[in-house]
């Protein structure tokens, strides 16, 4: 029997989208038949303050006898790292050790496999320190020299990692491991077509904004948008009332971007991260969504949504 280890301890409860992306791969991971069959074992490595949350939105009511949930203790960053080194120094027979982001691991045995999600501290340089630039040649330099292969999350991010590390399918082993559509989504209600019209003849509109806000994740498109609707609405009065919702991570940067358009007409409200049902109501009363995505190579935000 194979033996396969998923390093979940970026799963948190505040859901991001390592999150999302965690459990669409685990979720497609559980209907491999190797693992129905019993022909796989499996150890999942979750950190202790998401574990209660993480169980029961991956496997909830279903139980495997061949998957065993490893807690990693996480009130430190540094002891959390140290944890996860230490219980997989104690388990070494790992055909293979999975991790969904480029954190390096010292202590693993057999081959390992980490993922590249995307490259936006290299298209946009000048929003990061070089401290940081540093840190990220040595994440990708030790996936070049000790990891057994690199997955990529979208074709983009592939080809960015050619451009800026010259590493590709002549020299590394490539894997394709993209997002998906969340399973939950199957089973949302969808609003009647007459709902969705006899919304747009109201007099007020909102629109909501989803993912991070900051420069590097292209918000500057929207701002360029929204200081185009604030001279429109200057001068034409189709709407009494207009309202721009931002959900999600939200720093300093963040408000500092939005008073900079100096917006008088169009109302901001901010929601930090909610949870689905709040969110699934935000979506049915806006009129349009936006969802950044300027260096993952598709709408991720858009799938994470």
């Amino acid at each position: 029997m194979g033996k396969f280890a998923f390093i979940a301890t970026g799963y948190i409860i505040d859901y991001d989208g390592i999150s999302v992306y965690i459990e669409n791969l685990l979720k497609n991971l559980l209907l491999h038949s190797s693992l129905k069959n019993k022909e796989l074992s499996l150890d999942i490595y979750i950190a202790e303050s998401a574990k209660t949350v993480f169980i029961e939105r991956i496997f909830s009511k279903n139980k495997y006898e061949n998957i065993h949930i490893l807690t990693i203790k996480d009130n430190n960053p540094i002891l959390k790292m140290i944890h996860l080194q230490y219980m997989l120094l104690l388990n070494r027979n790992y055909t293979v050790v999975f991790m969904p982001n480029p954190m390096p691991l010292f202590l693993s045995a057999g081959k390992r496999i980490k993922v590249v999600h995307d490259l936006t501290i290299k298209k946009t340089p000048k929003f990061f320190s070089q401290k940081m630039h540093r840190y990220i040649d040595f994440l990708i330099w030790y996936m070049r020299r000790f990891d057994d292969a690199i997955g990529y999350i979208s074709n983009q991010t592939k080809a960015d990692i050619k451009q800026f590390y010259q590493i590709g399918e002549a020299n590394k082993k490539m894997i394709h491991l993209p997002n998906g559509i969340p399973f939950k989504v199957l089973d949302t209600p969808r609003p009647k077509i007459s709902n969705i019209l006899e919304k747009y003849e109201q007099k007020s509109i909102e629109f909501v904004i989803v993912g991070r806000i900051n420069r590097a994740k292209g918000f500057d498109r929207i701002l360029k948008f929204l200081n185009y609707f604030e001279n429109y609405l200057q001068n034409e009065h189709n709407f009494i009332n207009v309202i721009v919702h931002v959900v999600g991570k939200q720093t300093i940067e963040t408000r500092e971007i939005l008073n900079e358009a100096k917006l008088q007409k169009i109302h901001l409200q901010f929601h930090g991260f909610v949870d689905d049902k709040t969110l699934n109501n935000l979506y049915i009363k806006s009129h349009f969504c936006f969802f950044l995505s300027r260096n993952e190579g598709y709408g991720l935000p858009l799938v994470e949504a």
